[in-house]
């Protein structure tokens, strides 16, 4: 069993189902080329649960910060300023998103900050019982 984001996969099931099908896995995922000392690109992933209200391709965008990164992603896609962020500016509520594997930490200033190859996850979180 793997543990992505929470959720326990069988690595062996997934992989086998994904190669039936010729769908990248984890290990032939195409390798990021190494970054520039002076550029920092992050790597953004959104959710297909995302996607089905707003066309949001995964993008590298050079950000410093969260914020700045996400601020990039909304220059390009307005209307989804109001689905990830509330009236503060905040994240909302429903959505999670990791930066390298860990969860944000700064949810009001969006401060945390992004290594020059982050990988940011925009996800909808899981609620209920």
């Amino acid at each position: 069993m793997r543990h992505v984001f929470g959720f326990a996969i069988r690595a062996r099931a997934c992989e086998s189902a994904h190669a039936a099908q010729n769908l990248p896995t984890l290990q032939n995922h195409p390798a990021r080329p190494p970054a520039r000392d002076d550029v920092f690109m992050a790597y953004l992933f959104f959710a297909a649960s995302i996607q089905r209200h707003i066309a949001t391709p995964e993008r590298e965008v050079d950000a410093r910060t969260l914020g700045e990164a996400l601020e990039a992603v909304f220059a390009d896609q307005p209307r989804l300023r109001g689905y990830i962020l509330d009236d503060q500016n905040a994240l909302r509520k429903h959505l999670a998103v990791f930066i390298d594997g860990q969860p944000v930490r700064d949810r009001e200033r969006l401060s945390d900050p992004l290594d020059k190859a982050s990988r940011v996850y925009v996800i909808q979180a899981l609620t209920g019982g």
